[in-house]
């Protein structure tokens, strides 16, 4: 029988490892704990993250890119031309043309476009 794993100490996180066992969260604590203590940030680091350490702060609930409410923006530019939209569309894109508000819209379907023209070949290259 083996013995019990001492859980929250470096040693717990090599026991875990060593039975081929996903560590608990105290475990992981304690090796993270260690590897800050013997790897600390170098200057360069603290300077990029401008001296902050620690864990990250959450990420916002609100979505990034909103769906836009005005009559028209988004739709395919095969329709003719709404009142103020402007046409949006990048040579070699799978994203068709589109009509879009001018602004944020219009950099939001520009951005989309401009992706679409990536291929899978490029990625993996």
């Amino acid at each position: 029988m083996s013995a019990e794993i001492e859980h929250g100490t470096l040693r717990g996180w090599r026991q875990h490892n060593r039975r081929k066992d996903p560590p608990c969260e105290p475990c992981l604590e304690a090796k993270r704990a260690d590897n800050a203590a013997q790897h600390p940030a170098t200057s360069g680091q603290q300077a990029w993250n401008k001296g902050r350490v620690g864990a990250a702060v959450a990420a916002s609930t609100v979505p990034v890119i909103e769906r836009c409410t005005v009559d028209g923006c988004g739709a395919p530019a095969t329709t003719p031309r709404p009142d103020g939209m402007v046409r949006v569309h990048a040579h070699g894109s799978t994203e068709p043309a589109r009509w879009y508000c001018p602004g944020r819209c219009r950099a939001i379907g520009q951005a989309l476009a401009e992706l679409r023209t990536i291929t899978r070949k490029a990625v993996v290259a």
